[in-house]
């Protein structure tokens, strides 16, 4: 059975609570013919990519689909790239949950300056719009934990022997510009979307 993990996080800065974490938690065991594995992570850097690849190394998935808030956002946006490097100095300028606030530190010193998501980023878009849910790619994970955490699953598995895991990261919309059960239901649709590329010869 083909395994999908996805991970969302929990709340940080001025924001009491993260619809990535409750659409998580929402989403079935299975989906279809995929069996789902789900995980929160922490708001920290170092420890958000500690906690994702551990999920990575404990479940060996098929497909990793981590998602985040993206507030200001109005529309759910696959990433198409991660860069390389940790600063709070963006939009939302603040620290950590654990008071870190970096500017321009590399997440990897010797590592790629970006690397690409491996998800049918341009499928998942058409078939979200089709579904009547605001979707588009977007070429900026920023520099806060989501992108940190991308970057270092991606890095991760391009080390590892085919046939490696699909992985990519999808920024949600804050509950004010999509409901939570229409995030939820986005998040079924780009599980199926995984799923059907997986299978695909």
């Amino acid at each position: 059975m083909t395994t999908v993990l996805v991970t969302g996080f929990g709340p940080f800065g001025p924001h009491e609570s993260n619809p990535s974490e409750a659409a998580v938690q929402a989403l079935p065991d299975r989906l279809g013919a995929a069996r789902i594995v789900t995980g929160v992570l922490p708001v920290e850097f170092g420890r958000c990519a500690e906690a994702a690849l551990a999920l990575v190394a404990d479940h060996s998935p098929d497909a990793v689909i981590l998602t985040g808030l993206a507030a200001g956002r109005a529309a759910v946006t696959p990433e198409r790239v991660a860069i390389n490097v940790r600063d709070t100095g963006g939009a939302e300028s603040f620290a950590d949950n654990a008071g870190y606030a970096p500017s321009e530190v590399p997440i990897l010193p010797d590592g790629p300056d970006g690397i690409f998501a491996t998800l049918p980023n341009q499928r998942i878009v058409s078939r979200l719009v089709a579904a009547g849910i605001p979707a588009e790619i977007s070429n900026t994970a920023g520099t806060f934990i989501c992108n940190e955490t991308m970057y270092a699953v991606l890095t991760s598995i391009a080390t590892t022997p085919p046939p490696r895991a699909m992985a990519g990261f999808v920024h949600l919309p804050d509950v004010d510009a999509l409901p939570l059960t229409e995030l939820v239901r986005a998040l079924g649709i780009v599980v199926e979307v995984v799923v059907d590329a997986l299978a695909a010869p």
